[in-house]
């Protein structure tokens, strides 16, 4: 039973080898960025926390080594930097997405595409 409402909500693929999702063009490759980009913008995300809070740990037992506190400083700054990475290739690629006519960074409009 599962499986078949779980198969029920699935359209079967247009095009043989293709992503596509409906029948505009452009459309399938939108979906697939769309969802890549979401995916590796909470995977930098997370690695920001870590990394974050990494540095911070290290500072905290360094116990006033400088050596310790300068590496775990460069911890915390190597992770904020990756984080203003992320917010700029997430800016650049919707000011690219506009110019094109692409909705790449609207990944509920395209997930709900790909549902029923």
């Amino acid at each position: 039973m599962i499986k078949q409402t779980f198969a029920a909500q699935f359209e079967p693929i247009a095009q043989f080898g293709g992503f596509q999702v409906s029948g505009e063009p452009g459309s399938a490759v939108e979906s697939f960025f769309t969802i890549a980009l979401g995916f590796l913008t909470v995977i930098g995300g997370i690695m920001f926390l870590i990394y974050f809070v990494l540095g911070g740990l290290n500072w905290i037992s360094s116990r006033g080594e400088k050596e310790m506190v300068a590496k775990a400083q460069r911890y915390m700054s190597n992770a904020l930097i990756g984080l203003i990475v992320v917010i700029l290739a997430w800016a650049f690629t919707g000011i690219i997405g506009a110019a094109l006519g692409f909705s790449i960074l609207d990944l509920a409009n395209n997930l709900n595409a790909l549902g029923p």
